[in-house]
């Protein structure tokens, strides 16, 4: 849990008081079993009634495609279940990223945009 923290922590999006909450938040993913950490990038989610919440996707190392590789074996698990996220407006790698894999956006709320795939 330590090693997925410092990757985190050290993530400018993740700021703002976020930080004080997240040991406890990994260790529910963690506990729950819903969670992906693999070559230092960390993928998590909430398995809701009707569809997967996607909650985090981090990399200590961005744009050496360990995010799509996670990302891809987390979409494997999880095929033909509406999966919903949330990303900040302006972060435009993190939104073609999702775009990549047939995010939509969906809602846009204050700086907050709602992306979902029903594949």
């Amino acid at each position: 849990m330590e090693d997925i923290y410092n990757i985190i922590k050290t993530k400018e999006y993740f700021k703002n008081g976020y930080l004080r909450y997240l040991k406890e938040e990994l260790r529910r993913e963690i506990k729950r079993g819903t969670y992906i950490f693999e070559d230092e990038t960390y993928c998590s989610w909430l398995v809701k009634k009707n569809h997967i919440k996607i909650t985090k996707l981090v990399s200590k190392n961005e744009r050496q495609g360990k995010g799509t590789k996670i990302f891809s074996k987390f979409l494997s698990r999880y095929k033909n279940i509406k999966k919903i996220l949330k990303v900040h407006k302006e972060n435009h790698n993190a939104i073609r990223f999702y775009e990549k894999f047939n995010f939509k956006k969906v809602k846009l709320e204050k700086d907050i945009l709602y992306m979902e795939c029903n594949e």
